[in-house]
């Protein structure tokens, strides 16, 4: 999200659901979104279970989510300490006012993200609805 956050926050409110802590979302929010995200904190993991995500060692440590890792790293990118579940698998997903759902994506593996670009169109139709 880093990428497109300026850009997105002109559409709507963001907000990043974690697994973690109270403190581990306000570092998240120093490190990562400097006031662009809300970060909500989701301990019991409802939203994830909602939402059916993800979640589990099979969909953790799988040859598609080392291959991602690799390229991560060969881009400059380091994994620190991980907070909360490493085993849950997240997504995206937007939703226009009145919670109607624009695009939904849930990982199927550590590293499966959603494009940027997707994320970006689906928020500006959000706005628009």
């Amino acid at each position: 999200m880093r990428g497109i956050a300026k850009q997105a926050a002109k559409f709507g409110n963001l907000a990043i659901v974690g697994n973690g802590t109270v403190a581990h979302a306000r570092d998240f929010d120093r490190t990562h979104s400097r006031g662009v995200l809300r970060s909500l904190v989701d301990t019991d993991k409802k939203t994830y279970q909602a939402l059916t995500m993800k979640h589990g060692l099979n969909s953790t440590m799988t040859a598609a989510g080392g291959l991602r890792a690799l390229a991560a790293l060969s881009r400059g990118h380091t994994q620190t300490a991980t907070k909360g579940d490493p085993n849950q698998q997240g997504g995206v997903l937007v939703l226009a006012a009145g919670g109607r759902p624009v695009f939904f994506q849930r990982s199927e593996f550590a590293g499966d993200h959603a494009k940027l670009e997707e994320i970006l169109i689906a928020l500006k139709q959000a706005a628009q609805l």
